[in-house]
């Protein structure tokens, strides 16, 4: 938010206050797999992600809830590989202590939905 160098308004809204609708098109449309899956993201497209940044390819797959997470909260918008490597095992952590719920609640109010619109 900082680095969009615009006047913030910002209002939390906590979970109880976020239609279950917005809740199921998060997770459908950013990672579907976040209540079944061990861990922050499936080490086999992890490996993918990295084969394809290293020959400069398109990703072949989007980031998990627990990766946007922690590049919203901690780290910058630009991609690169020393960002990707403190995104993977920052997201590992936060997938291991923050529950999913709370996750979903931090992710719906710090996530880039548009142009200088952040959060739910």
């Amino acid at each position: 938010m900082f680095q969009a160098r615009e006047p913030i308004v910002y209002q939390w809204v906590g979970m109880d206050h976020i239609s279950r609708f917005v809740v199921a098109a998060a997770l459908v449309h950013e990672d579907d797999r976040l209540g079944t899956r061990v861990g922050a993201f499936d080490w086999d497209a992890f490996w993918a992600r990295a084969q394809a940044y290293s020959a400069g390819r398109p990703d072949p797959s989007g980031s998990t809830i627990p990766q946007q997470l922690v590049k919203n909260i901690f780290l910058w918008p630009n991609r690169d590989w020393v960002r990707n490597g403190i995104e993977a095992g920052l997201s590992q952590e936060v997938d291991f202590l923050v529950p999913k719920k709370r996750m979903m609640e931090l992710y719906l109010n710090y996530a880039q939905l548009g142009p200088k619109l952040f959060g739910i």
